[in-house]
């Protein structure tokens, strides 16, 4: 085999790898989070159920919410509100998620085993399906995928190069991944494993940096913590209200299940791997190869566990605690497989078919939006129920604003509904209303009693069925109100799927 630097026959990859491979890996990002961009942007007419339920209380700046930690709303309210309350904004912020945790991956993968490697390191993850194939709504799950990759960059930079500052940033990764899903402390747990993995990242705990930074993060969470004391502990009641039953066999199989998704999850990686170092027999010696200096026992080992150990250190976690197996657990887990693989691969990986890998990149980095573009068109021309994403919230938004505004000469100020009806009808409305959430004051403490008789009050409901009525929560918060007859909309994309028929009533405000 020759080494890199001798006259081959070329190829795109082969010539990135070479002299621009950082440019590589910024192009297959870019590549990736524009197509996936305007593929949600042709397409998805509302954000997925999640985003919505987690945008409606989060961007009343709380300190949490009766169900998650605060911090993927804190985020979606700030892209909401940074696109001008345009929907399309929070699908965006699910695409810059993916960009900056690859962009992580990248820097780390450098650091340990120079900047070729790491660049295929890095465009490997292309063939993980958990990174690139999901739709990258913003969950707590897809926002654990950059803060954990942060957080092992800055922990390296800290303890592995000596660089003190960076201890200032991982006491910041460590209180966002807190409070962005509590779970992800067994991710936190991960990362220290893999600097304790070797003795001289042991050695590190003997210094006061890292007792310092765990200090200044339970300082930034304290908040938090108060919140939770003083709210009825809401947010745990709701975690231990979401544990399973103690059925450890069907626990086991469903977390063996999960992990087994994981591991099938990087098929695509498996073949990427294959078609580069598996030989061939018309290859001849004019195989280039890319070596690196071997990384020392500790930068080897702490890239091997956060390769390796996340997928069942959470899935060990799971299953002690009885959580819920569900797949957008596995999003965030697999960051670095693709530096595993590098290092697994050895010092020296030859590239036999580079041109055919550089053409098997591409097909893995545009596939996905792509798949998930054409699945969206066709979806609605099929028998099953109308895709959150085809919600037609703009016209809902535009035609209820404006009955409003008629009806009561006032912008929209609030409107009640449950988390989904009202949620898209209160983020796609011109007028930034609140959302009185089920009717339920308690569920919505922002809303106070006073505000709801002075603004008035916009009623909606979905109707299923022949039952054209409303919930019992909102009939028993608003007794007196006059229901319209129903409302009737196209889906986005409508295809075969029957109308959206919504149920409505306005309370105006007092003397309105």
């Amino acid at each position: 085999m020759k080494l890199d630097d001798t006259p081959l026959r070329s190829s795109r990859l082969l010539e990135a790898l070479r002299g621009r491979p950082r440019a590589l890996v910024y192009s297959v990002i870019l590549g990736h989070s524009l197509a996936m961009a305007l593929a949600m942007l042709l397409v998805q007419a509302s954000p997925p159920r999640e985003v919505v339920e987690a945008l409606v209380i989060g961007r009343e700046s709380l300190l949490g919410t009766p169900a998650h930690p605060p911090l993927t709303g804190w985020v979606l309210g700030f892209a909401y509100w940074l696109g001008g309350g345009r929907l399309w904004a929070l699908s965006l912020a699910g695409v810059l998620a993916d960009a900056v945790a690859l962009w992580a991956v990248f820097r780390l993968a450098r650091g340990i085993v120079g900047e070729r490697q790491g660049a295929f390191a890095t465009v490997l993850l292309a063939g993980v399906a958990w990174v690139t194939w999901l739709p990258p709504a913003l969950s707590p799950d897809r926002l654990l995928l950059p803060l954990f990759a942060l957080t092992a960059l800055h922990l390296w930079r800290a303890a592995g190069q000596g660089r003190r500052l960076y201890w200032g940033l991982v006491a910041l990764d460590l209180a966002l991944l807190v409070i962005t899903k509590y779970s992800a402390a067994v991710l936190a747990g991960v990362v220290v494993l893999a600097l304790a993995a070797a003795p001289k990242g042991r050695a590190v705990f003997r210094r006061p940096e890292p007792w310092g930074a765990v200090a200044v993060a339970a300082a930034l969470i304290w908040p938090h913590i108060l919140w939770v004391a003083t709210d009825d502990g809401l947010p745990f009641d709701h975690a231990v209200g979401s544990l399973g039953a103690p059925d450890l066999v069907g626990a086991a199989e469903a977390w063996g299940g999960l992990l087994l998704l994981g591991v099938l999850g990087h098929a695509a990686l498996a073949v990427l791997v294959a078609l580069a170092v598996v030989p061939r027999r018309s290859e001849g010696d004019t195989v280039p190869v890319f070596p690196r200096p071997e990384p020392d026992i500790t930068a080897r080992r702490f890239a091997l566990t956060l390769a390796l150990a996340p997928a069942p250190a959470v899935a060990m976690a799971g299953f002690v605690l009885g959580l819920p197996a569900k797949t957008e657990t596995l999003v965030p887990l697999f960051a670095f497989s693709g530096l595993g693989a590098v290092l697994l691969l050895g010092p020296a990986i030859p590239l036999y078919r580079h041109a055919l890998v550089g053409r098997a990149l591409v097909l893995a980095t545009l596939a996905p939006p792509a798949v998930a573009a054409m699945m969206a068109v066709a979806a609605p021309y099929g028998r099953g129920p109308g895709a959150d994403t085809n919600w037609p919230s703009g016209e809902i938004a535009g035609w209820f604003t404006e009955v409003y505004r008629i009806r009561t000469g006032q912008p929209l100020a609030i409107v009640a509904g449950d988390v989904w009806t009202g949620g898209t009808l209160a983020l796609a409305s011109r007028d930034r209303p609140q959302l009185l959430l089920d009717g339920n004051p308690a569920r919505t403490p922002w809303i106070t009693e006073e505000t709801v008789a002075q603004a008035g009050v916009l009623v909606v409901w979905r109707i299923e069925g022949a039952n054209p009525h409303p919930p019992v929560s909102l009939r028993t918060r608003f007794p007196g109100m006059t229901i319209e007859a129903p409302r009737s909309f196209d889906w986005a994309i409508k295809g075969r799927l029957p109308p959206v028929r919504i149920g409505w009533a306005v309370i105006p405000p007092q003397g309105g």
